[in-house]
């Protein structure tokens, strides 16, 4: 037995290393890209990737059963569904391939997780070292907001390059964006990391003022989707501690009340000049819609299957087929595109099978995992969650660390 339990803790080890690599460098990937002007740094990320399925399958053969089927399942029927449209694919298969790689790794990446089995102190250890790369990219964040950002670029740069400044419309006010691929990105990628500062028990004030900084800079990327996502986990959080001490009727008419108020200010800030440039970003709600208008009078050439992965969404910009770049700035309908309605609906119900599973999870990991997951799911409609790729991947591999609690609790019953 003993030596069973040694043999399981090296195997466990070596996922810990690649994990905790691939956490480290996830943030830093289109960073030391701009800087190098070398675009094959970021295949770092899919080799330690591979490394994490590699060192974990002894243990994933020695599985006798699956856990969490639903999940698992959907997931997985996602991942097949995806691979199979290489068969009726639009794009090259370099663009194809392309396309892989913005979309398929963190699904593979949670399904991974959500078989093994890690030690809690492991778990644990993974999750302080997300928290410590959020913290990393946050100070980056507050130089450049203070005026004093880190270099995007050097006499190396090349494709792939950074840009240096992005502002708020017509207006001169410069968005937050730290070292990461743009403020989008950098808005995605502290969500995860505010919804766990944000439910952390602690009576220490460490967490309040993590999560305090980390909201003001979401809110300076004026990105519009990360700002949403924000709102959705501040008024998940209030309506889970409301409905205990107040009672579900007084938290859904005080809930209501301050969605119409939010609602209210958003409609008095568009009517002036300053504040329809922040909320429309100059040209950008307009490109959308034109976007929506294009997706809906495309619908039946789109059709079940749709054209392929690489045919929309971030993964479509600067086509290394010379495509057209599709981006409808909407995970479901850039789903929809690439992978048709089958693809879409496969889609929704990974996500919706994702939100019930952590909801039922009673500890904190699954309570952040829970309103990071639903910040994503409600961001989408207004973004697509791959921009960054950073955020999302830390999002799926939260969720298979939360699952992984579930799973030491059954060892210990």
């Amino acid at each position: 037995m003993k030596t069973l339990y040694q043999k399981y803790f090296l195997e466990q080890r070596a996922v810990i290393i690649f994990l905790f690599l691939l956490i480290a460098f996830l943030p830093f990937s289109s960073w030391l890209v701009s800087l190098t002007g070398i675009t094959q740094i970021s295949l770092i990320r899919d080799v330690l990737l591979f490394l994490v399925l590699l060192s974990a399958l002894p243990v994933l053969l020695r599985n006798k059963k699956l856990e969490h089927k639903p999940q698992f399942l959907a997931g997985l029927l996602f991942v097949a569904w995806a691979l199979l449209s290489v068969i009726w694919r639009e794009p090259s298969l370099e663009q194809w391939v392309r396309g892989l790689r913005f979309t398929l790794p963190p699904i593979v990446l949670f399904l991974i997780l959500s078989q093994i089995k890690i030690p809690l102190r492991r778990l644990a250890f993974l999750v302080n070292a997300v928290c410590l790369a959020a913290i990393l990219i946050a100070i980056t964040a507050l130089l450049d907001v203070f005026n004093s950002p880190l270099p995007l670029t050097t006499s190396l740069s090349g494709s792939g390059t950074l840009e240096s400044a992005h502002y708020v419309g017509l207006l001169m006010i410069k968005r937050a964006q730290g070292i990461m691929a743009g403020p989008n990105a950098l808005g995605l990628f502290l969500l995860p990391a505010f919804a766990i500062s944000i439910t952390w028990p602690s009576k220490s004030l460490w967490p309040k003022i993590l999560s305090l900084v980390l909201a003001m800079l979401i809110v300076l990327t004026f990105s519009r989707s990360a700002l949403i996502g924000l709102l959705v986990i501040v008024l998940l959080l209030f309506w889970q501690k409301a409905k205990d001490k107040i009672g579900s009727i007084k938290t859904i008419i005080i809930s209501l009340a301050l969605l119409l108020l939010l609602v209210c200010a958003g409609f008095v800030i568009n009517k002036t000049t300053w504040g329809k440039q922040v909320i429309s970003h100059n040209s950008s709600s307009s490109l959308r819609l034109e976007q929506y208008q294009r997706i809906w009078q495309q619908k039946y050439n789109i059709g079940l299957i749709g054209r392929g992965l690489g045919t929309a969404g971030p993964s479509s910009i600067n086509r290394l087929d010379g495509g057209e770049n599709h981006w409808t700035e909407n995970v479901y309908l850039d789903v929809f595109e690439e992978l048709g309605l089958v693809g879409t609906i496969i889609f929704i119900i990974f996500i919706i099978v994702l939100i019930v599973k952590t909801s039922k999870i009673n500890n904190n990991l699954g309570r952040a995992t829970s309103l990071a997951l639903w910040a994503f799911a409600i961001s989408g409609i207004f973004i697509n969650i791959y921009t960054g790729q950073a955020g999302f991947w830390y999002v799926m591999l939260l969720l298979g660390l939360a699952i992984n609690t579930q799973n030491n609790n059954k060892d210990t019953k």
